[in-house]
């Protein structure tokens, strides 16, 4: 009996000590697989991180650079007219013509108060007017010579040619003098000037329905009416280029 237990306690010790052996050998290798993993993914300190793949950045609206450009406000302010904030009363209204910008300007007392888009000028816009084939709108001071209402629309008659283009004129050669003393007294009189000398003539403020001469400045049938509406005669007509 006594040899029997020995063998049984010799043997539950052999078994003890495998198992142990055996849980041992499992765990360290558990932790190499650990190791090797890590040692895989993680890259090392030393060597650049690999760049990423534009495939995985999140996407960008594409921006097409042949749509046009949203304008300033500013700037599309001054293209519609601004026929609804006028005064009641306008004291002592002008107004004026900006070439380049294409826009004409009411002014009351010398403050402005209204913007009217300009639709077209002569074919050439750049210079003043020196004669009547030049095809150019004026560029100084003129006035309302005359205003009313003709098949083509209202209109506003610019005092053109005046004293200072009849001066010019006749120092250069291109009117005769009885030209030149018959547009000094209507510019005088603050009557419309002579049409048929060689400064041309009869340009006015109007619509394109009107077939005024070339040189005109040609605004829409709404604001030519507040125009005409605005301005007396004799009101200063301020043409810059």
């Amino acid at each position: 009996m006594r040899n029997g237990s020995s063998w049984r306690n010799v043997l539950a010790l052999l078994g003890l000590a495998f198992g142990l052996t055996v849980g041992v050998l499992l765990a360290e290798r558990r932790a190499r697989v650990r190791r090797s993993t890590t040692q895989r993914t993680i890259p090392p300190i030393d060597e650049p991180l690999a760049a990423a793949d534009p495939s995985d950045t999140p996407l960008q609206p594409r921006r097409d650079d042949s749509a046009p450009a949203t304008p300033p406000i500013e700037s599309i302010d001054r293209v519609h007219s601004e026929r609804d904030s006028l005064p009641d009363v306008l004291v002592d209204p002008s107004i004026v013509v900006r070439k380049a910008a294409r826009e004409i300007v009411l002014r009351s007392d010398g403050a402005p108060v209204a913007r009217y888009a300009i639709i077209s000028l002569g074919r050439e816009p750049l210079g003043a007017k020196c004669a009547r084939s030049d095809g150019r709108t004026p560029e100084g001071e003129y006035h309302v010579c005359a205003k009313g209402h003709r098949d083509g629309g209202e209109y506003l008659k610019i005092s053109y040619p005046g004293e200072s283009d009849a001066d010019a004129a006749l120092e250069r050669g291109a009117i005769s003098r009885r030209d030149h003393r018959a547009i000094i007294t209507a510019s005088r009189a603050m009557t419309p000037p002579p049409e048929k000398t060689a400064l041309g003539g009869g340009l006015v403020i109007g619509t394109e329905e009107g077939g005024w001469p070339e040189g005109s400045v040609i605004v829409s049938a709404a604001d030519i009416g507040a125009l005409e509406a605005a301005l007396p005669l004799g009101a200063t007509i301020l043409l810059e280029p």
